[in-house]
């Protein structure tokens, strides 16, 4: 195996935590998804908003993970 699948397989590298850090695109975007929320709810509604948003974080970070263990599977 190479060296970086031995480093993916025991964890020593985890691609998803850096995703869309380094993409200007992605950050800009989320910049403004972040202002457009604030002036549209009040405090109490855009802490309920960020509970949700995480979750849904969690959630689709936890089908990458399944996608990507199946797929690995099949390709091996």
């Amino acid at each position: 195996m190479s060296k970086t699948m031995i480093a993916l397989w025991y964890g020593e590298i985890a691609p998803f935590e850096n995703l869309g850090k380094i993409n200007s695109d992605l950050n800009h975007l989320a910049e403004l998804i972040e202002r457009n929320l604030e002036a549209l709810l009040d405090k109490k509604s855009l802490e309920n908003y960020d509970k949700c948003a995480s979750c849904i974080s969690e959630y689709a970070a936890l089908c990458s993970q399944t996608a990507f263990s199946e797929g690995f599977s099949l390709g091996v």
